[in-house]
């Protein structure tokens, strides 16, 4: 009997990690949280729920959590995966494994991620320091800890916090060696901080400009962030008075916007290039542009991204506060 027990134990912990390794692999492969992706991470996640009932097993629990914690992520039920997060922790400081601190950063990691999408940002800002201790400096779950971070800090808005993250970041000695679609990513991020950037801080701006006009890995990117590399490639053609210039690729980006996604999967971000079409149409007057938003900045600010936006459009800084900031540019001009 204890034979057998033992070999089921074993067979449900080997079911438990090709699930998840099998639902990590699609995720990173396809990037968009579909409802197939959904379907298959629910279907295994309450499979592992009734086998764990009738047998005990650490490892599979570890699976089965890990599991779990991806689906409430992907449907973006991050109330629930914060209750999840704290069963994790229980079964990580009841174990023989309590003293391994590659569990424990894991599971801050997704507490940062979640209090961040549900504007808890005092919590999260506690996480993200017990966090920033766990992770080993320049590890791959370090700059991603550290992308969810900045932010963090980016939306509540701390810019200078922001800053300070991207700084750290792009300094460490292990950033030249990511891969070049994350090295494109933080240069993506650098160009919104520097719309926002503290004074006294140095940012070169000539370099940004060269980067947003390359070849960069986004440019064929039809469900990553080629939306917010057009948003802020039209912010700085509004700075620098290239109207002629931010009308077309407005225009460019409306109809990447229609080709691309629904107002089911993508609200925010459709509502934001109505806006910035609205801005075109009306000469990038400032009162102009005001009025005639009125309406849809309204359902902006009442909306939230829903289960796959996040994986079409990431709003490095949210669309608010850059309507706002589009707004003061325009009063200037």
């Amino acid at each position: 009997m204890q034979m057998f027990e033992a070999e089921k134990i074993l067979e449900i912990e080997l079911q438990a990690e090709t699930a998840y390794y099998r639902l990590i692999f699609r995720q990173i492969k396809f990037r968009t949280a579909n409802v197939e992706l959904i379907d298959e991470a629910r279907q295994s996640f309450l499979k592992l729920r009734d086998k764990l009932k009738k047998y005990n097993s650490f490892t599979a629990y570890l699976f089965y959590y890990r599991i779990g914690l991806a689906y409430y992520q992907l449907v973006r039920n991050y109330s629930k995966a914060l209750l999840l997060c704290r069963k994790f922790e229980k079964l990580i400081s009841e174990s023989a494994h309590s003293s391994q601190p590659e569990l424990s950063s894991e599971v801050q990691l997704i507490k940062l991620v979640c209090f961040r999408n549900l504007e808890k940002n005092r919590e999260g800002l506690k996480a993200a320091v017990v966090g920033s201790q766990l992770f080993r400096e320049g590890s791959y779950n370090w700059f991603v800890f550290h992308e969810q971070y900045l932010l963090l800090a980016s939306h509540i808005p701390d810019f200078s916090l922001a800053w300070d993250i991207y700084k750290k970041v792009t300094t460490n000695p292990s950033f030249s060696l990511q891969p070049r679609v994350i090295r494109d990513y933080w240069k993506l991020i650098e160009a919104y901080l520097a719309l926002f950037a503290p004074a006294g801080r140095e940012i070169n701006r000539e370099e940004i400009l060269r980067f947003l006009n390359e070849d960069t890995t986004y440019s064929a990117d039809k469900r990553g962030f080629m939306t917010s590399l057009k948003i802020v490639q039209i912010f700085f053609m509004i700075e620098d008075n290239e109207f002629g210039l931010a009308e077309n690729m407005i225009e460019a980006l409306r109809l990447f916007v229609r080709r691309n996604f629904n107002i089911k999967t993508a609200e925010r971000t459709i509502l934001f290039c109505r806006m910035l079409k609205t801005v075109s149409s009306y000469g990038f007057i400032e009162g102009r542009a005001r009025l005639f938003t009125k309406n849809n900045f309204a359902k902006l600010k009442s909306s939230k991204p829903s289960a796959v936006e996040n994986t079409h459009s990431e709003e490095i800084i949210s669309y608010e506060i850059m309507y706002e900031s589009l707004m003061k540019l325009l009063a200037r001009k």
